[in-house]
């Protein structure tokens, strides 16, 4: 009893006192407290509520090109669509959702990602937007004219900017490009050349290169290397070179009297992986074997048969895609992956010719690009491509050779201008 006693005075002693508090008045608050309370809690709420922008007044953030003032260039955020992009560029909301319909039917939108940059073109006098660009794969672009309410796909205009790079290597060729900021894929472009030549894998102190290129250009920024035009790289103390050249069937290399330097199966514009115990896989996201050889080609550039043999297996496979395996004799098979698809010549079974062409250049199976990935069976295991003698491919033809020891000799002196 005496308890709850106890329990009713301390609440009623609790009343009494927070009652007494209440009525204290405040002193007066100033307009000018007012007014910047008001803009930090509008509607009295306890925290600042968060504002709210109306989508078609956000204005992107940009950079001004230098060379075409009237361009911006802008980067897609998190949340962008091309529709949000178009509204925030003061397109009028009907002209706007029949662009954004337009570009959905014309382009893959897992293109469209956070990061890539569009430009927009501005009318000089009133600064209004005529016409965005953005970037899509294979040296395309979306454009989009304003003027017009129209969208298309057209061909990036690409500009051509001879290079030379002369240098020693350090500590990888890769990193040794980068260093001097060239091109990303010069390295894979040297390594191309030379594979059968050189082990890039052990580069000694010392080696060292100097090769005449091509880079690629667009909207001012670099792209890529496209061609090499002759390089001397110095190996080991030993001096290897090659000269580029289309002999008819695509851009190769050769040496200085006129013979392939590839012992591929296919005229290809890079390798990109070679036999490795342990290789980040594009596709599956994890590091694992690769028990081959990668060639970056154009999508159905031929493949053809490295050496007689007959066809033991032409087929799809789930991680292969469709492949093809060709037996050379009782311990050396070769195999073909990936391909778009198999020449309608091929079947299990069927004999084969050396340079015979057996399938195309695509990506199917776990691949994330047309490539060629080249496997080489001995004894029933995966052995490095580049440990066996595979037969050249083409030398300059008769009709090529004058012209072509024009070029050799064009590049030979430019060699030793820069010794």
């Amino acid at each position: 009893m005496k308890t709850l006693l106890a329990g009713i005075t301390i609440l009623i002693l609790t009343i009494v006192i927070w009652s007494a508090y209440d009525q204290v008045s405040e002193p007066p608050i100033a307009e000018s407290q007012i007014e910047a309370e008001a803009t930090l809690a509008p509607g009295n709420g306890l925290w600042p509520e968060k504002p709210t922008i109306p989508e078609a007044v956000i204005v992107p953030t940009y950079t001004t090109s230098q060379a075409s003032p009237s361009i911006r260039r802008y980067q897609v955020k998190y949340g962008d669509s091309f529709h949000k992009i178009l509204l925030s560029l003061d397109i009028p909301a009907e002209n706007a959702n029949s662009l954004a319909y337009q570009i959905g039917k014309q382009i893959d939108l897992n293109q469209f990602q956070v990061g890539n940059e569009y430009r927009v073109r501005y009318t000089k006098d009133t600064e209004q937007p005529e016409m965005l660009t953005y970037d899509l794969e294979n040296r395309k672009q979306l454009v989009v004219d304003f003027t017009i309410n129209e969208v298309a796909i057209e061909d990036k205009q690409i500009d051509i900017v001879v290079k030379t790079l002369q240098t020693p290597i350090h500590s990888s060729l890769a990193k040794t490009v980068l260093d001097h900021e060239a091109p990303e894929n010069l390295a894979d472009k040297i390594l191309s050349v030379f594979a059968w030549q050189i082990d890039f894998r052990h580069l000694l102190k010392g080696d060292y290169f100097n090769v005449v290129y091509e880079e690629e250009w667009a909207d001012g920024k670099m792209l890529d290397c496209r061609n090499i035009l002759a390089i001397q790289f110095i190996h080991d103390g030993v001096a290897y070179k090659a000269y580029g050249f289309d002999n008819g069937n695509g851009w190769e290399y050769f040496n200085a009297e006129g013979q392939n330097m590839s012992y591929a199966p296919l005229v290809f514009d890079q390798i990109t992986s070679l036999y490795a115990q342990k290789r980040f896989h594009p596709t599956r996201r994890s590091y694992k074997a690769h028990y081959g050889m990668d060639f970056e080609a154009d999508l159905g550039t031929p493949i053809a048969a490295l050496k007689d043999g007959v066809i033991t297996r032409a087929r799809y496979g789930r991680a292969n895609g469709n492949n093809v395996k060709i037996q050379h004799s009782t311990k050396l098979s070769t195999q073909y992956l990936h391909m778009t698809r198999i020449d309608s010549a091929i079947h299990q079974g069927d004999s084969v010719k050396q340079g015979q062409v057996i399938g195309y250049v695509g990506s199917t199976g776990w691949s994330s690009g047309p490539h060629l990935c080249l496997r080489v069976w001995y004894n029933g295991k995966q052995r490095d491509p580049l440990d066996f003698d595979f037969p050249r491919r083409a030398d300059i033809t008769e009709e090529n050779k004058v012209y072509f020891r024009d070029v050799v000799k064009s590049f030979q002196d430019r060699f030793k201008r820069s010794i």
